[in-house]
């Protein structure tokens, strides 16, 4: 909190500098979002817009922070604004309006289906380049998995993990942990307790899944094995984390 807090204030030191730099106000207005200071995110996303009525990052953050507050209508709003400012060529600004349309529409079956149709179009669109690695082409697959859990077709929420590159190992282990009934579909259908990995400090499910299905392994497993490593901090022990291939 204390590194998000001193970049606060550099940005608001650059701000009375420069108070037309729309550059700094998007940084600071993220910044004021990971601390979860919503308010002072739209205010700065206001003034965004009023020296840019055109900016559609600003819409896009606006909704999104608008969604997180819990204000549907609002959100809805910045969603409608986004999308009619859209650059059609634009690959990232399309993944971004489908995560919007993803998160409003979350309890509406017909339209998460609709917006599965939009992100097959944009797989089929050769003209995108889009690749397996590409950053997009992972976003896309964590929407298309996020929908699967939402109507709770588990067989295609897995295919659809299942091609996010096993290098982003660390999202995937956050977004896994985030979805406790597709963690135990999992779970199953891997034959998880099937496996015995203690003998590599590998004892509870969510590691053994990540060892056995994405060829992960954690650091923190080694306290199992050696209790001298116990000194290490929990938040030293997250950062350091190895991927083993085999």
């Amino acid at each position: 909190m204390t590194q998000y807090r001193k970049a606060i204030s550099y940005f608001t030191k650059a701000y009375t500098i420069d108070p037309e730099n729309i550059h700094n106000l998007n940084r600071r207005a993220i910044t004021y979002y990971i601390i979860k200071e919503y308010d002072k995110v739209l205010s700065d996303l206001d003034k965004i817009i009023q020296l840019d009525p055109l900016n559609s990052l600003a819409y896009y953050l606006k909704c999104l922070t608008y969604y997180t507050k819990n204000d549907n209508n609002n959100a809805k709003v910045s969603f409608k604004k986004y999308a009619e400012l859209l650059n059609s060529d634009n690959i990232l600004a399309k993944i971004q309006l489908l995560h919007l349309e993803y998160l409003l529409n979350k309890n509406s079956s017909k339209d998460l289906n609709d917006i599965l149709k939009k992100i097959d179009q944009i797989f089929d669109f050769k003209d995108y380049n889009l690749f397996d690695g590409d950053k997009l082409y992972k976003l896309l697959y964590f929407i298309k998995c996020k929908i699967y859990i939402e109507l709770k077709e588990y067989s295609e929420a897995r295919l659809a993990l299942n091609d996010i590159p096993n290098y982003e190992f660390e999202s995937i282990s956050y977004f896994i942990q985030d979805h406790p009934d597709f963690c135990s579909y999992l779970y199953e259908v891997c034959e998880i307790n099937k496996n015995d990995f203690t003998e590599f400090g590998i004892v509870d499910e969510f590691s053994k899944f990540m060892y056995k299905e994405k060829r992960v392994y954690f650091i923190s497993n080694l306290t199992n094995l050696n209790s001298e490593l116990c000194q290490f901090q929990e938040s030293d022990i997250s950062r350091i984390i190895e991927k083993i291939i085999y």
